[in-house]
């Protein structure tokens, strides 16, 4: 997964930020990791794994927050 600008371009400058996913059926279970941070304006999504029941219709929740509202050391997002 990347991140776009307006120009459907990957930003590629875009270094630290995280990705969040949720999803909005109780009956669906995340395992693993649920927040994933950006290299390079890319996400490397691994290590989760998600299940449900056959037939279920879900919705899939991907929030970005950027570095400096998570906290992070000032040399990974500059």
């Amino acid at each position: 997964m990347a991140l776009l600008d307006k120009y459907n371009q990957v930003c590629a400058n875009n270094k630290g930020s995280r990705i969040s996913i949720s999803i909005s059926d109780n009956s669906t279970v995340i395992i693993g990791s649920q927040k994933f941070f950006s290299a390079n304006g890319v996400y490397n999504i691994s290590g989760m794994e998600i299940y449900t029941k056959p037939g279920d219709n879900n919705t899939y929740m991907f929030a970005v927050a950027e570095p400096r509202a998570i906290n992070l050391p000032r040399q990974l997002y500059n």
